[in-house]
C-alpha cells in the first residue's frame, strides 16, 4: 500500500482516497470531446467537487502524528491539475455560448 499507518481501517480509507484522486486526475486531463464524448466533457466541468470531497476526507482521516508528509508532494500538483482542467472546461463552455 502506498500509505501505511498502524490502523487497518485507516489504511484502506486513505489508500482508497489516494487512488481515487489519482484516477480522477487522469480522467480530468483526457480530452473527451476529441473522442466524441461531449456529454462526458460536460460532466467533467464539475469534477473538482468530488476531488475536493476526497481531499477533505483524506486530510481529515490522516493521523496528525505524521510531521513530514511526502504524499503532499504528489497530491498538491494533482489538485492543481484538476483545478486547471476544470477551469479550462468552464472557459470553453462559456465561450461556446
Amino acid at each position: 500500500m502506498p500509505i501505511d499507518v498502524s490502523d487497518t481501517t485507516l489504511n484502506i480509507a486513505l489508500n482508497a482516497c489516494f487512488i481515487a484522486i489519482i484516477l480522477l486526475t487522469v480522467i480530468s486531463i483526457i480530452p473527451w470531446a476529441i473522442f466524441g464524448a461531449k456529454n462526458i466533457s460536460r460532466i467533467l466541468r464539475w469534477l473538482f467537487f468530488p476531488v475536493l470531497m476526497l481531499a477533505i476526507t483524506y486530510e481529515v482521516i490522516m493521523p496528525s502524528r505524521f510531521d513530514i508528509r511526502f504524499d503532499l508532494l504528489f497530491l498538491l500538483p494533482m489538485y492543481g491539475i484538476v483545478l486547471v482542467t476544470c477551469a479550462f472546461r468552464w472557459l470553453i463552455h462559456i465561450r461556446s455560448k
